[in-house]
């Protein structure tokens, strides 16, 4: 996926590798179709104004990471993502699955979950006040729209 304005292609295997060697700064990165990134470890890596397009996280580690300034996570899995503490702010949940994802105490004012699936993720102390849902599951398994919401 081309996306003009963001930085640094790489694929996941570099992200890891990266990662694994100290560095937690991937800032404006473009991630695109990474299908092995299943139960890594990403705890307080910075994503900010990122795109991770297509990829699976499935039961990955992002606690106390960094989402804000406008990152995007379309058509990515995290089921049974770890993302407590993080920063979510304005982040673009387009058509991602968010299934028994934990964002526990998580700050998500105005992200946006776009055909999101969050069945059976947990939202306990998040700050959710002014994100967007349109046609998202909820963690009830109910279908919601709407322009915002006030939850805090």
């Amino acid at each position: 996926m081309e996306n003009p304005g963001y930085g640094e292609e790489i694929t996941g295997e570099e992200l890891l590798r990266r990662y694994e060697k100290g560095e937690r700064d991937f800032r404006g990165i473009q991630l695109d179709k990474s299908k092995s990134l299943t139960r890594v470890n990403l705890q307080g890596a910075d994503f900010r104004n990122a795109c991770l397009y297509m990829a699976n996280f499935g039961a990955a580690d992002f606690r106390n990471a960094n989402f804000s300034e406008g990152c995007i996570l379309y058509s990515s899995d995290f089921t049974g993502a770890d993302f407590r503490g993080a920063n979510l702010q304005g982040t673009e949940f387009g058509d991602a699955i968010l299934n028994a994802a934990n964002f526990s105490g998580a700050d998500l004012p105005n992200a946006s979950f776009d055909c999101a699936d969050a069945e059976a993720a947990n939202f306990t102390g998040a700050t959710l006040e002014g994100a967007i849902l349109h046609n998202t599951i909820m963690p009830d398994g109910s279908i919601v729209s709407n322009n915002s919401t006030n939850e805090k």
